[in-house]
């Protein structure tokens, strides 16, 4: 199992992703990850361990998100992500037992305690701020305009939530 990491985290410093980690092992055979990321606005994001209460703010990041994560890791998911109609996700989403309204305030956000707040840019900076203002980890990412910065969103994404590489080779 350590060479398995060993080999990812070589894959990633290889790649030149902005991602580093440092991985530890306890008596009880659990891994203790360590690492940081930087988020699509050069904000540093340091972790202790991999988020096991996600948060993604629109329905494109929560799209991404079901397919990196177990859905147990997703700590609420928006009412339109559920909606058939306009949802590619929305059988995942009804999975997910707690739906927040599509414009959610950041009281709504700090209640369902997320270890981890996914934003786009272009999301209100004052609303950023209070996220980041109660302690909220908050990564913001641009909004891809190309299929390279899709690739690369994905990627990026996968790093902050410790997804293992091989997952995402299969596209």
């Amino acid at each position: 199992m350590r060479s398995f990491i060993l080999v990812i985290i070589m894959i990633l410093g290889i790649t030149g992703c902005s991602f580093d980690k440092t991985v530890s092992v306890t008596e009880k055979t659990e891994v203790k990850t360590q690492y940081q990321v930087v988020d699509d606005k050069g904000n540093i994001l340091y972790f202790t361990d991999t988020p096991k209460r996600i948060y993604a703010t629109t329905l494109s990041l929560e799209e991404i998100l079901t397919d990196l994560v177990p859905l147990e890791r997703i700590a609420a998911i928006s009412e339109p992500a559920a909606d058939p109609k306009i949802s590619l996700i929305a059988d995942k989403a009804a999975q997910i037992p707690l739906k927040l309204p599509q414009k959610v305030s950041a009281e709504q956000i700090l209640a369902i305690k997320p270890d981890l707040v996914i934003v786009q840019e272009n999301s209100n900076t004052a609303f950023i701020q209070s996220l980041k203002d109660v302690g909220l980890k908050v990564y913001i990412t641009k909004i891809p305009t190309t299929l390279d910065m899709v690739r690369k969103r994905i990627i990026k994404l996968s790093e902050a939530v410790v997804v293992v590489l091989h997952q995402l080779m299969k596209w």
